[in-house]
């Protein structure tokens, strides 16, 4: 896969795609490897390399989910959310949050804020807000504290923490 990458992003060789994809290729047919298998999906979805293909692109972004890797994750889980199958799409973020992609917590806090497919879950939503928040999620960060200024309780204890601490806030002195 070190060749695969070396070819795709030009470290120590010339920029070569077509390489990459057969090197990726290599790797994704002797190991199952989920980082050549999320590559694969990419070049295939943009034509990188290879002829675009939608198809395979999808076939590839799904081994490297089930294989295991968070942007396939939470990619799949977006990819799910757009065709309003929520089930599958709460599975693969899920998957995806519990590895620490700051975006699949906010998107699951979205959903169970707006009750998309679900019951609505405003404690759940916080939860998955403040989580996304502490990974770095600007996004959940903003909404967290939008929340907090709207007075909901959690989303004041979850801001308190992080200004306890000064995790992804400015620490607040007494």
């Amino acid at each position: 896969r070190a060749l695969a990458d070396a070819y795709l992003h030009g470290k120590g060789v010339e920029v070569d795609y077509e390489k990459a994809g057969l090197f990726h290729m290599l790797a994704e047919a002797q190991e199952q490897d989920a980082v050549s298998q999320y590559a694969l999906s990419n070049m295939y979805g943009k034509g990188i390399g290879v002829e675009q293909d939608s198809v395979k692109a999808f076939m590839y972004l799904v081994s490297a989910a089930l294989n295991g890797h968070a942007e396939a994750q939470n990619l799949l889980g977006v990819t799910f959310l757009k065709k309003n199958n929520f089930t599958k799409a709460i599975q693969y973020l899920q998957l995806a949050a519990d590895q620490g992609v700051a975006e699949a917590h906010h998107r699951l806090a979205s959903i169970y804020y707006n009750g998309d497919g679900i019951p609505k879950d405003i404690e759940k939503a916080m939860e998955h807000f403040y989580l996304g928040a502490t990974q770095g999620g600007q996004e959940s960060l903003t909404m967290l504290k939008l929340f907090g200024d709207l007075g909901n309780a959690t989303a004041k204890d979850y801001l308190g923490k992080m200004y306890g601490v000064g995790q992804g806030v400015s620490q607040e002195k007494d």
